[in-house]
Protein backbone atom coordinates (compact mmCIF):
# COMPACT_ATOMS: atom_id res chain seq x y z
CA UNK A 1 0.00 0.00 0.00
CA UNK A 2 1.37 3.52 -1.00
CA UNK A 3 2.22 5.96 1.57
CA UNK A 4 0.27 8.59 0.35
CA UNK A 5 -2.90 6.20 0.51
CA UNK A 6 -4.50 6.47 4.19
CA UNK A 7 -5.85 2.61 5.36
CA UNK A 8 -9.41 3.80 5.96
CA UNK A 9 -9.86 5.47 2.75
CA UNK A 10 -8.50 2.36 0.97
CA UNK A 11 -10.72 0.33 3.39
CA UNK A 12 -13.77 2.59 2.40
CA UNK A 13 -13.20 2.35 -1.72
CA UNK A 14 -13.07 -1.48 -0.86
CA UNK A 15 -16.47 -1.18 0.25
CA UNK A 16 -17.66 1.04 -2.55
CA UNK A 17 -16.71 -1.54 -4.71
CA UNK A 18 -17.97 -4.35 -3.37
CA UNK A 19 -21.63 -2.64 -3.07
CA UNK A 20 -21.26 -2.01 -6.31
CA UNK A 21 -20.78 -5.10 -7.08
CA UNK A 22 -23.22 -6.81 -4.79
CA UNK A 23 -26.09 -4.33 -5.13
CA UNK A 24 -28.60 -5.06 -1.65
CA UNK A 25 -25.54 -6.67 0.40
CA UNK A 26 -25.85 -6.33 4.26
CA UNK A 27 -23.22 -5.27 6.63
CA UNK A 28 -22.66 -8.83 7.58
CA UNK A 29 -21.74 -9.39 3.72
CA UNK A 30 -19.68 -6.76 3.59
CA UNK A 31 -17.94 -6.91 6.66
CA UNK A 32 -17.25 -10.96 5.99
CA UNK A 33 -16.70 -11.16 2.54
CA UNK A 34 -13.84 -8.21 3.09
CA UNK A 35 -12.68 -9.89 5.97
CA UNK A 36 -13.17 -6.16 7.67
CA UNK A 37 -13.80 -5.92 11.72
CA UNK A 38 -18.23 -5.48 11.36
CA UNK A 39 -17.35 -2.45 13.78
CA UNK A 40 -14.88 -1.10 10.99
CA UNK A 41 -17.51 -2.33 8.78
CA UNK A 42 -20.32 -0.50 9.94
CA UNK A 43 -18.83 3.01 10.67
CA UNK A 44 -17.13 3.20 7.25
CA UNK A 45 -20.78 2.59 6.11
CA UNK A 46 -22.50 4.90 8.27
CA UNK A 47 -20.04 7.37 6.48
CA UNK A 48 -20.51 6.45 3.21
CA UNK A 49 -24.18 6.86 3.58
CA UNK A 50 -23.37 10.20 5.53
CA UNK A 51 -21.59 11.30 2.24
CA UNK A 52 -24.33 10.64 -0.10
CA UNK A 53 -21.77 7.41 -1.82
CA UNK A 54 -24.10 4.67 -0.82
CA UNK A 55 -27.93 4.34 0.31
CA UNK A 56 -29.17 2.35 3.19
CA UNK A 57 -33.28 0.82 2.90
CA UNK A 58 -34.08 -2.22 5.88
CA UNK A 59 -30.51 -2.56 6.49
CA UNK A 60 -29.06 -3.23 2.91
CA UNK A 61 -26.90 -0.65 0.47
CA UNK A 62 -26.37 0.73 -2.56
CA UNK A 63 -24.57 2.94 -4.72
CA UNK A 64 -26.77 5.89 -4.98
CA UNK A 65 -27.20 5.29 -8.52
CA UNK A 66 -28.37 1.75 -7.96
CA UNK A 67 -30.73 2.62 -5.11
CA UNK A 68 -32.96 3.97 -7.48
CA UNK A 69 -33.08 0.86 -9.53
CA UNK A 70 -33.99 -1.22 -6.32
CA UNK A 71 -37.44 0.85 -5.73
CA UNK A 72 -40.51 1.90 -6.65
CA UNK A 73 -40.59 4.39 -9.87
CA UNK A 74 -43.05 6.82 -10.17
CA UNK A 75 -45.28 7.08 -13.16
CA UNK A 76 -43.03 10.64 -14.45
CA UNK A 77 -40.26 8.27 -14.84
CA UNK A 78 -41.72 5.34 -16.49
CA UNK A 79 -43.29 8.28 -19.39
CA UNK A 80 -39.97 9.83 -19.69
CA UNK A 81 -38.21 6.26 -20.65
CA UNK A 82 -40.54 5.61 -23.54
CA UNK A 83 -41.19 8.86 -24.88
CA UNK A 84 -37.62 9.81 -24.89
CA UNK A 85 -37.12 7.32 -27.55
CA UNK A 86 -39.23 8.45 -29.70
CA UNK A 87 -38.09 12.30 -29.51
Amino acid sequence: MSESLTATLVKATRIREYVAGHPGCALKDIATDLSFNKTTAYRLLTTLVQLKWLTKQAGRYYLRTQQREHQFQPVGWLAKQVVQPLV
